[in-house]
């Protein structure tokens, strides 16, 4: 038979390890917890990565905004430098008043009534008289994309130097 001294050690060890058992039981609900705390994480991830993606696609849309914006400017330019060259050339052929576009014959550049489309832009002008000897153009390029329709104008005055 076993000495008293060990059946209560060996009780002992039983009701340790019971108890243990229970401790395990009083920390269950923990793990609970741990699964919001992970829905949360993960929920705050989606928000990030959707911020971002918005960013990301605001910032395509912007560049591709500024680089059309920057051919408009362009074709305005190139635009009025031709309606510099009609000036020149005579500036009786410089038509007042109406809306026009430009034309190249193959050596110089003309202008008759009507609108002109350069790939996805149209490109025209209105002049109007202010004076004998100077005319108020005002150059309009005009264009569609993904973010609606845009039109650009650039105004200058050309006057009978010669």
């Amino acid at each position: 038979m076993k000495a008293p001294h060990s059946r209560l050690v060996h009780r002992v060890k039983k009701l340790e390890a019971r108890s243990s058992k229970h401790e395990t039981f009083r920390i269950s609900p923990r793990k609970g917890q741990s699964l919001v705390e992970a829905i949360v994480a993960i929920g705050i991830a989606v928000l990030v990565i959707t911020g971002l993606v918005v960013l990301a696609v605001g910032a395509v849309r912007s560049a591709t905004l500024a680089r059309n914006r920057s051919l408009a400017v362009q074709y305005a330019q190139e635009g009025l430098e031709a309606l510099r060259s009609v000036r020149d050339r005579d500036f009786a052929e410089v038509p007042v008043p109406g809306t026009y576009k430009l034309f190249w014959d193959g050596s110089q550049w003309n202008a008759i009534s009507g609108s002109e489309a350069i790939d996805l832009y149209s490109r025209s002008f209105t002049s109007s008289l202010i004076s004998p000897g100077k005319i108020k153009i005002v150059m309009t390029v005009g264009w569609a994309d993904s973010a609606g329709s845009h039109t650009l104008d650039l105004t200058t005055y050309l006057t009978d130097w010669q």
